[in-house]
């Protein structure tokens, strides 16, 4: 049988027996039923012999370990305890706060004033296997107490058969113990064929290392399966018969994990956020990336992996029920992108889990546009540190040995685009330059105005803004024109289409007109043709900023 790797367990070493005898069985038998994929009914059959006496507390420390993880699942459980005979203590119950508290707590803690936990048995010191599983038996045919036999029953004994029923047609009733090893076991034996094909999975538990040796595993294999784990490798509840707890002291343990493995629902959810959806190009964005485990077991080895961009993937390693781990990272956007990020991991049973998580950041529309649009689009500014840098093309941040930069604070970029001329040139350059620099940065076609905005940028490093730069100081002469192929290129005349949005309306400079210095006007044509080719490639998240000359266009002079 393929395991199936919802109830797949990696189970701790904490069981040191070996499996070893091959089955003895000879007839053929009924086929075993699979262990259920989600949590549901177990009948739980509680060994009371004396033998366990020594051992009581680690015994209702157990099955308190195998009860809590179950709280408030759809889980149920029935009780049955044997000694020398068995009774039913409870029929299937829900497992939750309050019954644990009410009806659970109080029978295995010994607290309650009727049946209790408390070996040697009321029923009788001895170890009758017939008996426990004859109860068995009896609740899942009773469709009164449930329409569906349990999935699961646990059989927890720390010894091989002492004692049996005489309830076979023209025996006397009661119990005996004579010859019990071989009798009591074929009886139990019988008990647990109709288990079977009544449709129940046995899961038979050896506590102690009594039950280690060959003849006394073999003996559980009869009445569960051949399956025997022993506490080495992966244990799988779908094909597992027999599971051996050498040292009692480890069973509150292992009950807590077979719990777990039954009930085990893992999930993990990726929620991924950037701070600015909507951005030019070259704007350094912050990615969000929550990981949360949503399922109701702990998991191990998660991963983020962020292909996209690489300073989000992270190791996390465990991660609790409920808890959310958060990562930060920072990428340059060149291109509209959908960043994917995929956290994987499993659960202790080594179940995997996977789920991604999305976040989309697109460019301003594509499109030049005029001083009054970027006066209304601040939040799309390339800034860094409050700073625009006109003519950094490679966009480092840094004007390196080859580039002609204009800084600008983002409190001067504002007048830039804000403050009429009035008379002084600085302010009817400074204005066309800085939306140009813009509509370049928002990934615009730029090999027809690159050389311009060095040019433009050099001048007003000479000449800063409101320096009262007349139009017929000498100074002016050649910037003129470039403030008007500047301007032509934000209205969409030069190489790249104009943008044609809302908050595109300029009063100052905006209409295809800038003043020169005797007051007429300088236009670019609108059929000259632009420049192609290209300057160096950065890579960053998006892609590649987009391509620019500083080579001379046909539209520049």
């Amino acid at each position: 049988m393929t395991p199936s790797p919802r109830n797949t367990a990696r189970w701790p070493a904490i069981l040191l027996a070996t499996a070893v005898a091959a089955s003895l069985l000879l007839v053929p038998r009924p086929a075993r039923a699979d262990t259920p994929e989600s949590c549901g009914n177990t009948i739980l059959v509680l060994d009371e012999s004396g033998s366990l006496a020594p051992h009581e507390e680690t015994m209702r420390s157990a099955v308190n370990s195998f009860l809590n993880p179950l709280i408030d699942t759809n889980a149920a459980a029935a009780i049955v305890e044997f000694g020398s005979a068995a009774t039913k203590v409870f029929e299937y119950t829900s497992i939750g706060a309050a019954n644990i508290a009410g009806t659970f707590g109080p029978y295995i803690n010994a607290t309650s004033s009727g049946e209790v936990y408390d070996p040697p048995s009321q029923l009788g010191p001895f170890t009758n296997w017939d008996d426990a599983l004859d109860e068995v038996t009896q609740i899942n045919a009773d469709v009164t107490i449930s329409p569906e036999p349990a999935p699961v029953v646990l059989f927890l004994t720390d010894g091989d058969p002492t004692a049996y029923n005489l309830d076979k047609s023209g025996e006397s009733g009661g119990v005996d113990t004579t010859n019990a090893t071989v009798e009591g076991l074929n009886r139990a034996i019988e008990e647990a064929d109709e288990i079977r094909v009544q449709g129940s999975h046995i899961i038979a538990v050896g506590l102690g290392a009594g039950l280690t040796n060959p003849a006394s595993i073999d003996r559980l294999k009869q009445v569960s399966g051949p399956n025997v784990y022993d506490g080495s490798g992966i244990l799988d509840l779908d094909t597992a018969d027999v599971v051996l707890v050498p040292d009692i002291a480890d069973l509150p343990d292992v009950m807590a994990l077979i719990a777990t493995a039954m009930c085990a629902d893992p999930g993990i959810s990726v929620v991924k956020n950037v701070s600015s959806p909507t951005v030019i190009a070259g704007t350094e964005v912050t990615y969000s990336i929550d990981v949360t485990n949503t399922g109701n077991i702990g998991l191990h080895d998660v991963v983020l992996d962020d292909p996209s961009v690489p300073a989000c993937s992270q190791v996390i390693g465990d991660l609790a029920v409920g808890e959310t781990v958060t990562v930060q990272c920072t990428a340059t956007v060149w291109a509209p992108v959908t960043n994917t990020a995929t956290a994987t991991g499993s659960d202790p049973f080594g179940t995997p889990v996977e789920n991604d998580g999305s976040a989309t950041t697109t460019l301003l529309a594509t499109g030049t546009g005029t001083p009054g649009f970027w006066k209304n689009h601040l939040d799309v500014w390339p800034v860094a540190n409050d700073i625009v840098l006109i003519g950094d093309w490679n966009h480092n941040w840094v004007c390196d040995a080859d580039e002609t930069c204009l800084e600008l604070t983002t409190e001067e970029a504002l007048a830039a685009l804000s403050t009429p001329p009035k008379g002084d040139m600085t302010w009817n350059l400074g204005r066309p330059l800085l939306a140009a620099w813009l509509n370049v940065s928002a990934g615009n076609e730029s090999s027809c105005i690159s050389e311009t905005i060095d040019l433009a940028a050099g001048w007003l490093q000479a000449n800063p803004l409101d320096s009262e730069v007349k139009g017929s100081d000498p100074a002016w002469g050649e910037a003129s024109s470039w403030a008007g192929l500047l301007d032509d290129y934000n209205n969409g005349r030069l190489c790249a289409e104009h943008r044609d949005s809302e908050g595109d309306s300029d009063t100052n400079g905006a209409t295809g007109e800038t003043s020169t210095s005797n007051g007429g006007n300088s236009q670019g044509s609108s059929t000259d043709a632009p420049a192609t080719d290209t300057d160096e490639k950065q890579n960053s998240a998006g892609g590649n900023p987009p391509p620019h000359s500083k080579g001379k266009g046909k539209n520049e002079s």
